[in-house]
């Protein structure tokens, strides 16, 4: 099962874990715990990937994340989690384990209790399946 990366109508990608193992090695924290206490896992910044994937003309304003497993949603505006959000995808060398949130789990360093403020924990999304990109309208006047 791969994570769908969507934004109408230039990019419709699936990315697996073996996907982002050709990902430059130094993008990569071997362990979210070092950032995120209590928590375990190789993970990338969902910046980065992002940054890789999107072409740079096109800004971001906005992500639906949502998890196909657990039926969950959640539209979040991208500036407050564009340097805080990381992709957990491995453990041990292994996939991330569905008993942990895999085989992708979006975790966000700084969030408070669900319903309190748009930087909640519902932004920690266990099952992540899919990632819908929300941009400015100013993206398609702009142009390559």
């Amino acid at each position: 099962m791969g994570l769908i990366i969507h934004f109408e109508p230039w990019l419709h990608r699936e990315i697996d874990w073996n996907w982002l193992q050709q990902l430059p090695e130094a993008w990569y924290v071997a362990d979210i715990g070092q950032l995120l206490p209590g928590r375990s896992g190789r993970a990338l910044p969902l910046r980065l990937l992002l940054e890789h994937l999107v072409p740079a003309h096109i800004e971001i304003t906005g992500l639906i994340l949502q998890s196909e497993r657990d039926g969950f949603s959640k539209r979040i505006s991208y500036a407050p989690v564009r340097d805080h959000a990381w992709l957990v995808f491995e453990l041990h060398e292994a996939p991330l384990p569905e008993s942990l949130g895999g085989p992708f789990r979006l975790l966000v360093k700084g969030t408070v209790p669900c319903g309190r403020a748009e930087l909640d924990h519902c932004v920690n999304v266990k099952h992540l399946s899919r990632i819908d990109l929300q941009t400015s309208p100013d993206t398609f006047r702009a142009g390559p």
